[in-house]
């Protein structure tokens, strides 16, 4: 009674009080010696709990002030009425009769914080892995909860931290999400879950939260209809401003693999300018090759002073490739023409290709309308060896095949239409020009471009992609069109068997005749028939 405060309870006796009061320490302890069976994190507790020995104090089930900055961002995650320590303590200071005077032994503080969500508990207890993600709500596209936050302290030196945390993912380049896949099969959540590790080299803390276990997330999109997300980083990037301005900043940084639909064309034949994926066919689990990226992002920003007012961006304009790991299809646009990745392209909306400087390409793909923010693969196109003939420019040009989320269930979906957008920026040409400019008196001119598939005669009637650039002319300062009265169209396609190398075909028309010319050839004339 003299060292115990009570709720101030007028017409409760005291003994009645301090008897709920014993109880409660009762309880609590003994379900800590409970938890200490199964649990290493409760053995330093459990031996000062159950030694009539030992001497020191204990505080239990304490507020917790602040997590350490490394940390700030796992705030926003935290149901902070469930976050505090477990308990601390000291063992009280050894105090022995020394020849000069007492010598005083040293304090050994030592302490446990074990926040763990109740859902997250209980599904483990009923038999889910630590690693399972589980079925939270969530209000946006995206969620983010601590799962799990456990710091053993002994000698006040953290000597064992665990600590969970989870990413639901509701939509991923505009497209909601509609299953997630780990290494158990289908997961009960569209979310992943990362584990965080504590590191300490050359006397500063590093918390580290990864996860390596590919997650395979399947969409609603009929363009991009799965994202393997291979590798996952959390970091907690600072705290901005002071006072109720303050802000905390974190993100999510993803590497992974974009896993693109092996597009028809309006016969239902392929048209694969996406070229890195799956095979078609193949079932939603087992989704996930494509091509690999790496730097995209997911940044997490909230007020500190109220880490639950969250906002999420999701940040693909700094994603890079790598080609040696990704998985092109076999006779598509990728290896047909001989492409190179070259970067990535993030759209807002009201946007088009021709506004970055890309000429309209037409295809044989059924194209559905689309008005909001869109993505791209920017592809580089290898024309040949000009010479001198281009003034301060290479020969290449850049193929860019963009695309906006659409649901393959829907009515446009059904039919096999795609949001697909194709344009070409030329060497040479001002942005959005069809004029190249040769040692800058003469110029290039071209009607249309188009990349159409066409037959191979003499290799098995194979189909491949050729670029057509219709009704091409020089122009003399801008006057006279050379040759005056004839057409001329250039065809640009790849070697089939060798690889790596891309021939020019060319065919000229005048008055009614046709001759075929054959043109700084790099791969076999007789690869393509004469058009017709």
């Amino acid at each position: 009674a003299d060292f115990s405060l009570t709720p101030s309870q007028p017409d409760t006796p005291d003994p009645i009080r301090l008897s709920g009061l014993s109880q409660w320490l009762r309880a609590y302890i003994d379900a800590a010696l409970l938890d200490a069976k199964t649990n290493p994190l409760y053995a330093d507790f459990a031996q000062v709990a159950t030694d009539p020995t030992w001497n020191g104090f204990l505080v239990l089930k304490a507020d917790v002030a602040e997590l350490p900055p490394q940390l700030g961002g796992l705030m926003a995650g935290i149901d902070e009425t469930q976050l505090y320590a477990h308990h601390f303590g000291a063992t009280v200071t050894p105090v022995k009769a020394g020849t000069n005077g007492p010598e005083v032994g040293l304090s050994s503080l030592f302490g446990l914080i074990d926040y763990q969500l109740p859902a997250y508990r209980a599904n483990v207890a009923s038999g889910g892995g630590l690693d399972v993600p589980i079925a939270l709500p969530t209000s946006g596209d995206y969620g983010f909860s601590v799962l799990q936050l456990q710091a053993l302290f002994r000698n006040a030196a953290l000597v064992d931290f665990r600590s969970r945390i989870q990413l639901t993912v509701n939509r991923l380049f505009g497209a909601p999400t509609t299953a997630a896949y780990g290494e158990t099969g289908i997961a009960p959540a569209t979310a992943v879950v990362l584990r965080g590790s504590y590191q300490s080299q050359g006397g500063k803390d590093a918390y580290v939260f990864e996860q390596d276990a590919t997650t395979l997330f399947t969409l609603d999109d009929a363009v991009l209809p799965a994202v393997a997300a291979g590798r996952l980083q959390f970091d907690t990037l600072g705290e901005t401003g002071s006072g109720d301005t303050a802000t905390t900043a974190s993100r999510f940084l993803i590497w992974g693999d974009l896993d693109f639909a092996a597009l028809p064309d309006n016969q239902k034949a392929p048209f694969d300018v996406l070229s890195f994926g799956s095979p078609p066919g193949t079932e939603p689990a087992k989704l996930g090759s494509g091509l690999s990226f790496s730097n995209l992002k997911i940044n997490m920003t909230f007020p500190t002073a109220t880490p639950h007012a969250t906002t999420f961006a999701f940040d693909s304009s700094g994603l890079a490739f790598d080609l040696a790991t990704s998985s092109p299809r076999p006779g598509s646009a990728f290896e047909s023409l001989e492409l190179q990745v070259d970067s990535f392209l993030t759209a807002p909306a009201g946007k088009r290709p021709t506004d970055f400087g890309y000429l309209s390409v037409s295809s044989a793909l059924s194209l559905a309308s689309f008005d909001g923010p869109w993505y791209g693969v920017v592809y580089k196109l290898t024309l040949g060896s000009p010479g001198a003939l281009v003034a301060k420019a290479g020969f290449d040009s850049h193929l860019l095949v963009g695309w906006a989320p659409a649901s393959a269930s829907s009515a446009a979906g059904a039919a096999g239409m795609v949001p697909v957008a194709l344009g070409i920026a030329l060497p040479g040409a001002a942005p959005g020009a069809k004029l190249l400019s040769l040692q800058g008196v003469l110029k290039l001119s071209i009607g249309s471009i188009s990349l159409i598939r066409q037959t191979v005669v003499g290799h098995d009637d194979k189909e491949a992609f050729v670029l057509r650039l219709r009704n091409v002319g020089l122009t003399f300062l801008g006057i006279a069109k050379l040759p005056p009265g004839a057409t001329i169209d250039f065809f640009l396609f790849g070697a089939l068997e060798a690889g790596g190398s891309l021939g020019w075909y060319a065919a000229y028309r005048k008055d009614q005749a046709q001759e075929v010319v054959a043109l700084a050839p790099q791969a076999e004339p007789a690869q393509l028939e004469a058009p017709r």
